[in-house]
């Protein structure tokens, strides 16, 4: 599973989507998408917007989490 960390990262530094967007260079709507998780793939672009504005790897914001069923079958192998 993918684990999104933007609203964590966003609530360390006390800000919003709102200013996110307009800071970043992004719309409210990707910026709301990403925030929110409701999207299906990702834009490179606004992830790089993103991730300059926050000082921020991909790997900070988009995180691997192995949920049980995938360690199950990744130790089947």
């Amino acid at each position: 599973m993918i684990e999104n960390r933007l609203s964590e990262i966003l609530g360390r530094r006390r800000m919003n989507v709102s200013e996110l967007a307009r800071r970043a260079g992004i719309s409210r709507s990707a910026a709301h998408k990403l925030y929110h998780d409701t999207g299906v793939s990702f834009d490179r672009e606004v992830l790089a917007k993103v991730c300059g504005f926050l000082g921020v790897q991909v790997s900070d914001l988009l995180v691997y989490v192995p949920t049980d069923r995938q360690e199950d079958h990744n130790r089947r192998g």
